[in-house]
Formats: structure tokens, sequence, C-alpha cells
């Protein structure tokens, strides 16, 4: 029973990362990938998510490759491949996603030249052991002997401080530094005067997190979505990891409050945008639908698909289709 429910935790981090990308805005999404790469898109800059899966021909069965995580900006790829501990056999993986998105993104030209573009690729480390290397990297040895060295940078996510993270546009791994504490908590010599202090350094951080979010939307890294959406996560992982131990009750007594804090700021930020469309589809139905009444209804709408969990930034461009309709 125990082990299946580490495998359902193991399933949760892959699942919420995947969600959390999706979630964010395209300025946070940029951001998070020119803080990874080290590169410098400007914040407005499109971003799209290919496709991730391939079949490969395994010996007598076909296989099929699914990646992580495959960001588009413009026509640059960057896939990004999350792993909870070490795996000898990550960087053989992430060169096998890599080719295949060189495969499906393939361009041949006149004379059969096809080029294959392998995308930039990073591995991000959950937890990590002291032999969790910096880097992977697979060798290929062409026939003429020649080699080229396919190198992977990782990312140790709880080797970084807050201040790193955040400096670094990637405030979206937030809800993963809460495994700092995960595996001491977890031991069964731990007493309960240990959970106590863990829990006020779990505390501590959760502080700083909301101050470093609150910096970010004073200076517009951030949406008020964004941080509403990075709590709410790391909620999530709050109750996933320590929600069974009463040591944890008032730490997450007071993340709750914050969260919902946020979430009045998201909402109201929603009613504004709701406002302003409704105007909008007042004045555009004249007599039909008066100003007011405009008003009222865009409120309702965007209310209505904040509860169904859709962000600011989806529910913009669907009021701006229905308006067009």
């Amino acid at each position: 029973m125990a082990d299946n429910r580490e495998r359902e935790t193991l399933q949760l981090f892959d699942l919420m990362f995947k969600l959390i990308l999706k979630e964010a805005s395209s300025t946070a999404r940029v951001r998070f990938i020119n803080g990874l790469f080290d590169k410098n898109y400007p914040p407005d800059s499109e971003t799209t998510f290919a496709a991730t899966e391939s079949v490969s021909n395994q010996g007598e069965r076909l296989e099929k490759l699914t990646s992580d995580m495959v960001i588009m900006i413009g026509g640059d790829a960057f896939l990004i491949e999350a792993q909870i501990n070490d795996d000898e056999t990550i960087a053989v993986r992430v060169f096998q996603y890599g080719f295949a998105h060189a495969v499906r993104t393939r361009q041949t030209t006149a004379g059969n030249l096809t080029t294959l573009t392998m995308p930039a690729a990073r591995i991000i480390y959950w937890e990590t052991t002291r032999r969790t290397p910096d880097k992977e990297t697979v060798r290929l040895v062409f026939p003429d002997k020649t080699t080229h060295d396919y190198e992977v940078e990782a990312l140790k996510v709880l080797d970084q401080s807050l201040v790193t993270l955040d400096r670094r546009d990637m405030a979206l791994l937030f809800p993963f530094c809460l495994l700092k504490f995960r595996r001491e908590v977890k031991r069964t010599a731990v007493t309960v005067e240990r959970r106590r202090e863990l829990a006020g350094e779990l505390r501590v951080m959760l502080r700083e997190m909301e101050g470093f979010l609150a910096g970010e939307l004073r200076e517009g890294r951030l949406s008020v979505g964004d941080a509403a959406m990075i709590l709410e996560r790391v909620e999530q992982m709050y109750e996933e990891l320590y929600g069974l131990y009463p040591e944890f009750e008032e730490a997450k007594v007071e993340l709750q409050e914050r969260l919902r804090t946020h979430w009045q700021d998201y909402l109201q930020e929603g009613m504004q945008l709701g406002r302003q469309e409704g105007m909008q589809l007042g004045r555009q139905e004249g007599m039909q639908l008066g100003r007011q009444e405009g008003m009222q209804l865009g409120e309702k709408r965007v209310v209505e698909l904040l509860e169904q969990g859709y962000t600011l930034e989806q529910i913009k461009r669907m009021l701006t289709q229905e308006a067009v309709r």
C-alpha cells in the first residue's frame, strides 16, 4: 500500500510540473525558459507546446516515446525532462526524445538533403544524491570514427535557493521546493519534536515565497493569475507531502489564508476584465443590451470561466473569440 502511495506521489510531481507550465501565462513561460536555458527572449514572445509523442521500433515491438515537455518560442525548441532522482538511462532517453522531435520537424530540400535540428534540452531533478551529475552526456560515434558529444545540463531544484529561483525568473518551480523536507519527515526514526522544527522551517519558506511572488507582481514579472496558481500548486504539494502530519497543521492554515487572499485579488482582476468586456458588449448591441447589463453579463461569464479553471489569459482569448462570433 505504501509503495502504491509513493508511486502516486511521484506521478503527481510529473503531472504538476506539466500543469504549471500549461497554466502559466505566456509571459511567465518565456521568463522561465530564459532563466532555465540562459536565453533573452522578449517577455511578450509567443509560446506553443510541440507534440511530445513518437513511436520507435524496439526490436520486434513498437514503443511509444513521450517526453515531459517541448516548448516552442518562435522556431526554437526547448525540451524539458523532469526527474525525481538519479537515473542512469536519463541521458539516452533525453537524446531519444530530442531526436524524435528533430525527425518530426525535419526539413528536406532539393538534392534530398534532410536537416534534423535537435532542441535545446535540460533535465530538472526534484531530488538528488551526491552522485547526481551536473551534466549528462551521450557520445555519438559515426562510421568515419568522428565523434560528437550530446550534452544536457541539469538543474537540481533543491540546490537552488528561493533567491536564485526568483532572480532567474523560475518562481514556477516554487512548489517543488517543498520537497526539501520530504525525506526526513518520512523517516521512521524522526521524532515529533523534529517534525515541529521542520514545520517551522517550512513556514519560513512559505513566507519567503509569498514575499518573492509579491515582488514579482509589483515588477510585472508575474500576473496575479500566475501568483495565485503557484500558491495553489504549493498548497497541493503541501497537502500531498505533509497533510497527514498534525505537526504541520498550523503552517497549512497559514498557507490557506495566503492562498485565499491571492485568489480574491485574482477574482477581482477577473471581475474588472468582465466589466470591461461587458461594457464593450453593451455598446456593440446598443438598445438590445444596456451598458449596465453588459457589465453584469461580462462579470458573470468571467466568474463562470474562472470557476471552471481557466486562466485570465485564456479567458481574454475566449471572450475575444465570442465577441467576434
